[in-house]
């Protein structure tokens, strides 16, 4: 496994020593060569930075270079959350001349972590023996170790044979739901088409004018007995004569009316819109849904139409 420094070095701080929120924190990694430097803010991972020394003793020169890395972070006399770690954090005379250097431009607090010396061991053990936050592994391609090549082949297989088995369930879905539509189906035509036959057995029905051809049928069947079944329909007196009284008491007279078995149309006039109110309600009352227009006639009065119909 080959991992990432700075990365390393910000995880185990959190989780070592949590940080407060929203409050920058640098964690300064001294080396003998060289100084790692991871920073955030909160416990979010911001970046990482890093530069050689010539010597141990460079490290008081440190504030001169983190200005220039902390100008996009955070102005001079902000504090921040300094984190100590590293074999040079041991040496404290060292350590307390850094810090005296950086308190005066950057403020806060400085804490050194237990054990700094192995601090990036325990880093990147952690790292490795359980998932961690911002985990990574920089040995890929070529550089992979067999195991983790054979660990992602095994996962990339499990992958494609799990797709491939949906992929299959979904087909095997489809092809079901095809045949049961189309069984349903033909099962249907065929109830259809026996009907037709049993209600028209003379016709030749073609394919899909079933239901076509049996209104046909029953149109012409039903044609020679309209005069029996005008005789035994109940009778478009007591209509007529309803609709007579309650004009002739409502000062409406009737110039045309057509009525039949289910629709009814007339015209006239009246003495005011009541009249015409009357009529219609009387018509509502016996299942007419009504249409009516208006306006206005000779001698104040109202010239009005009339329509219903009602359902058979």
């Amino acid at each position: 496994r080959l991992d990432h420094e700075g990365l390393a070095l910000w995880a185990r701080s959190v989780e070592e020593l949590p940080p407060q929120k929203d409050r920058l924190r640098i964690v300064a990694a001294l080396y003998p060569d060289h100084v790692a430097l991871a920073l955030g803010r909160g416990a979010d991972f911001l970046n990482a930075h890093g530069f050689r020394l010539a010597s141990a003793a460079e490290l008081t020169q440190l504030p001169d270079r983190l200005r220039r890395i902390l100008a996009a972070e955070a102005q001079p006399g902000t504090e921040l959350d300094w984190i100590f770690c590293g074999p040079e954090a041991q040496d404290a005379g060292r350590l307390d001349a850094l810090q005296t250097r950086l308190r005066t431009a950057w403020p806060g607090t400085f804490r050194t972590v237990d054990e700094p010396r192995l601090f990036l061991a325990r880093a990147l053990a952690g790292r490795a023996l359980r998932p961690t936050p911002w985990s990574c592994n920089l040995r890929t391609g070529a550089l992979a170790h067999p195991k983790a090549r054979l660990r992602s082949a095994r996962r990339l297989r499990h992958k494609a044979l799990l797709l491939l088995l949906t992929g299959l369930l979904l087909c095997g879905l489809n092809v079901g739901w095809t045949v049961a539509v189309r069984r349903g189906l033909a099962a249907t035509t065929a109830a259809v088409t026996a009907l037709a036959r049993e209600l028209a057995p003379q016709a030749s029905i073609p394919y899909g004018q079933e239901l076509h051809a049996v209104q046909k049928t029953l149109d012409q069947e039903k044609a020679p007995l309209q005069p029996f079944l005008r005789a035994v329909s109940p009778s478009l007196l007591p209509g007529l004569s309803a609709l007579l009284d309650t004009a002739r008491g409502n000062g409406a007279s009737l110039e045309t009316l057509t009525l039949e078995s289910q629709t009814l149309a007339l015209t006239g006039s009246a003495s005011g819109a009541e009249a015409c109110g009357k009529l219609e309600q009387l018509l509502k009352t016996r299942g007419y849904s009504t249409k009516v227009e208006q306006r206005k006639a000779a001698g104040n009065r109202i010239a009005f139409s009339m329509r219903g119909e009602r359902p058979e």
